[in-house]
């Protein structure tokens, strides 16, 4: 009994993947709206099939909303980017939470949609009735349906990952590397999880954000130069050493590094000031001690531009 308990305990330790997907919390908010929608919409839980349509797109939309809504609630207690290790455990948890929430509001949601009418322009011609064991059953659909859209988020999740949103595998150069210049040119970024490293021409090195305990790292991919980001989990302090060697990469604050062959402007004044990037449309924020450097940097790019 001890060996299984020290057993389940290790699981729940083990460090979990944690997907490009906990880091962009409308992205999935976006995503379980989606899914949710359609898998009600054309399932129809509750007989809501024998609705009026505008009372089944109320119930439906409005349901898959409130699904969105129960992540975002999860997600704010849990913050994946900020936790040292993502682990089994909280992985569970922050699923579980998220199940929780979306049950309870829609419980609530179909209660309220079968004791009143909503008010015009949303007016519900035949109202719902909630069937028998309306309480189970409802909990019973939330976790089927909840298994269903986790399933579907990680494996977007795993696809990503494999594709070299979270992993480089070691010896994959992206961009255009000149094999006479390869120890100058390859920038190798190691995250602190095993195998987890990026190797990248420094070239196409755009920018890296801090995210907690993570670290996201943006560039340019393969010959087209595709835009793509990868996350490390490692500190901006590992990031500046592992970048010392190569001059074209700044440290322009607490949070940020980037390429300054892609700074094209600095906009502010010497209290507040942001940068601007090729390739990256938000605006990256600078240090006050490092605004006058990196514009006299803009002057000199479009100095080299024009001659």
């Amino acid at each position: 009994m001890k060996f299984t308990i020290n057993r389940i305990v290790a699981f729940l330790k083990k460090e979990a993947i944690i997907g490009e997907l906990a880091h962009n919390t409308r992205k999935v908010f976006l995503m379980i709206i989606g899914i949710v929608f359609c898998l009600l919409f054309f399932f129809k839980p509750f007989s809501i099939n024998l609705l009026l349509i505008k009372t089944q797109l109320i119930i439906t939309i409005g349901s898959s909303i409130l699904a969105g809504v129960g992540y975002v609630l999860a997600i704010s207690i849990f913050m994946p980017f900020n936790k040292k290790k993502w682990t089994v455990f909280l992985e569970i948890s922050t699923v579980m939470t998220t199940l929780f929430f979306v049950w309870l509001l829609i419980y609530v949601f179909l209660i309220l949609c079968s004791k009143v009418n909503l008010p015009v322009p949303f007016h519900i011609n035949e109202p719902f009735v909630p069937p028998e064991n309306f309480f189970f059953k409802t909990l019973i659909y939330t976790l089927g349906t909840g298994t269903l859209v986790y399933i579907i988020l990680h494996m977007y999740n795993v696809i990503k990952f494999n594709n070299g949103g979270n992993k480089i595998e070691n010896n994959t150069y992206t961009g255009f590397i000149n094999k006479n210049n390869l120890n100058k040119k390859t920038l190798n970024l190691i995250g602190k999880n095993k195998d987890e490293n990026l190797v990248i021409n420094s070239d196409c090195f755009i920018c890296a954000k801090s995210e907690g305990h993570y670290i996201k790292v943006y560039y340019l991919c393969g010959k087209s130069k595709r835009f793509n980001s990868s996350i490390l989990r490692n500190t901006m302090k590992n990031i500046d050493n592992q970048t010392v060697d190569f001059e074209n990469i700044y440290r322009c604050h607490n949070s940020y590094f980037l390429n300054l062959d892609f700074l094209t402007s600095v906009i502010g004044n010497s209290n507040k000031a942001h940068a601007y990037l090729k390739h990256y449309s938000p605006k990256v924020p600078i240090s006050k001690n490092k605004i006058e450097y990196l514009k006299e940097i803009v002057f000199n790019n479009k100095l080299n531009k024009n001659s």
